[in-house]
């Protein structure tokens, strides 16, 4: 499943400030393409979403960040929502026990859950071990539904993909899809993701034009073509004007 995380990762550069005209054009996109998952942005208890009859299969996330803390009116904003149907943790190795007590709740209430495991780059052999080992102590319907791996800091070269997306193969084995998520730093977030799908990869983001912190993540809009999605030419070009602009202002 290709993600589109444009609102939430390329706001780092706009401090979230998108044009209502964006916001209304990449909710029309989104309401034509059920094959390609929405991550709206952080969520705000405060925020009043749209009210959107989203196609069956279409997933819509909120994401929030570990170190935030974890309160029951996260889990009853996503419950509430006719816009959210999935919610996406940020978090890194510290704060994984923490998280995963959380995604039991969000689960038993049925909502779809993605860990986001950040710095994956700085991993060694021990903590991979000993992040499977507590996965492998809960109930199947207790685990996040995609384990995705994030390289933070856009450090992995395309070898240590392929090494990291084999130390983690056997979380399909427990029952969850394996995610990836890549930064650009060193201009490899589109190889490395591509990567990251040949070895297992079934969840992937991108961004529009790569518009993400920093130097940005994977462009949306190769990936759209790379791994096959049929979007309409139109509707990709007018999003991608959009972005242009946006880029010309903040040069990622």
């Amino acid at each position: 499943m290709l993600l589109d995380c444009t609102l939430r990762d390329g706001g780092y550069h706009n401090d979230w400030k998108f044009s209502q005209e964006i916001l209304d054009d990449l909710i029309k996109f989104h309401l034509r393409y059920d094959d390609i998952a929405f991550e709206y942005g952080y969520l705000s208890l405060e925020t009043q979403y749209p009210q959107i009859i989203w196609p069956d299969n279409k997933k819509v996330f909120a994401m929030i960040n570990s170190k935030d803390g974890f309160t029951d009116e996260i889990i009853q904003k996503i419950i509430d929502s006719n816009f959210f149907n999935g919610l996406r943790i940020a978090t890194n190795i510290l704060h994984l026990n923490d998280v995963l007590d959380f995604i039991k709740e969000t689960r038993r209430n049925n909502i779809f859950t993605v860990l986001n495991l950040m710095r994956v780059s700085e991993l060694n052999n021990t903590n991979i071990d000993e992040i499977i080992d507590d996965l492998k102590k809960l109930d199947k319907n207790e685990r996040p539904n995609v384990f995705c791996l994030a390289d933070s800091y856009g450090s992995l070269l395309v070898k240590d993909t392929q090494q990291i997306m084999k130390s983690f193969t056997v979380m399909k084995e427990l029952g969850m899809e394996l995610g990836f998520h890549a930064h650009n730093d060193r201009g490899l977030a589109l190889a490395n993701t591509l990567e990251a799908i040949d070895g297992g990869a079934s969840w992937y983001d991108g961004c529009w034009l790569g518009m993400g912190r920093r130097s940005g993540n994977a462009e949306l809009e190769h990936l759209i073509e790379k791994t096959g999605h049929k979007v309409n030419l139109s509707d990709v070009q007018n999003i991608i004007q959009h972005f242009m602009l946006l880029r010309k202002k903040y040069d990622w």
